[in-house]
């Protein structure tokens, strides 16, 4: 009840207080701090796919091979192929399908591969990493946070 009134101040006042990428900062740890309530693995295990992508964007421009492209996506494919993987095992041990994070491992990876694709035909810039970060963590494009 009170997490989005919170964050809106938080983000309101520090626009006031940095005119930088302060105020998207604020946000993006609000975002992993809203997420940390439903465990902190998936909130390394989404770092981790953020940190990659970030630095695979910085190899790729429209001078890039389609291999080079190709095999930072075909890494994001792996990604999710394990995590994939590693919910079907906790499915068949536990009983409980968490479709909800299925779901959000797909969108989040599928996002990202997504924008280094982009990246390569340039039809969009590179960001920095605060920029990044919320393009991919925004809280408002998923329903429910991953799980």
């Amino acid at each position: 009840m009170i997490f989005l009134p919170a964050t809106l101040l938080l983000f309101h006042f520090s626009g006031k207080l940095s005119a930088t990428m302060f105020p998207y900062a604020v946000l993006s740890s609000a975002t992993l701090f809203f997420y940390s309530f439903y465990g902190s693995t998936s909130i390394l295990a989404l770092l981790m796919l953020v940190l990659a992508n970030f630095i695979f964007s910085h190899y790729i421009n429209a001078q890039s091979t389609r291999l080079i492209t190709g095999l930072f996506v075909a890494c994001n494919v792996l990604y999710l192929i394990f995590f994939k993987y590693i919910f079907l095992s906790d499915f068949l041990t536990q009983g409980e399908p968490n479709i909800i994070a299925l779901v959000g491992v797909s969108y989040f990876t599928l996002q990202q591969a997504g924008y280094l694709m982009d990246l390569r035909s340039s039809n969009t810039r590179k960001l920095n990493f605060i920029e990044y970060s919320q393009f991919v963590l925004f809280l408002t494009q998923i329903v429910e946070p991953l799980q």
